[in-house]
């Protein structure tokens, strides 16, 4: 388990456009569904994104919970 205000990134390339996602690589392989409203508005296929995630320590277990929905998210896709 990561310790309180630690922050974690993930680059990315985004490869393709599916309807209201961006399909997003990492540099290790890995496929990423991410909504593109959630996204900058210049973003085109090719652009290099960074994902955040962090944590406070008053926040702590509402932000785990966030991180665990997500990747929940990222692996059902």
């Amino acid at each position: 388990m990561s310790s309180a205000g630690q922050v974690y990134q993930l680059k990315a390339k985004v490869i393709k456009f599916e309807g209201t996602l961006a399909i997003l690589e990492s540099d290790d392989g890995q496929i990423i569904r991410w909504p593109i409203k959630e996204l900058p508005g210049d973003i085109h296929e090719g652009s290099t994104v960074r994902l955040i995630a962090s944590t406070a320590k008053s926040e702590k277990a509402a932000r785990e919970q966030l991180a665990r929905d997500v990747l929940n998210t990222i692996l059902a896709g």
